[in-house]
């Protein structure tokens, strides 16, 4: 994937942020709870098709939470 191609379409792609200590309390939580965390995704894609995925992120409206799996 080059990502020099998507600094001319503004873009925004955020990764998780937080705090370094809250990752394994949320970890653990995502483990315990999946079925609370799934509520929250919208779409999933293969990493075969991580560029539809960045479409469908960047749409409005097209989407709540994307996800990429590497499956």
């Amino acid at each position: 994937m080059n990502f020099g191609d998507l600094l001319d379409r503004e873009l925004d792609i955020r990764l998780s942020v937080g705090y370094p200590t809250e990752i394994f309390q949320v970890t653990d939580n995502i483990i315990k709870y999946p079925e609370l965390y799934a509520k929250i995704i919208s779409n999933v894609f293969p990493f075969s098709d991580a560029l539809k995925a960045l479409k469908t992120a960047a749409t409005p409206g097209a989407a709540d939470k994307v996800v990429v799996s590497f499956d």
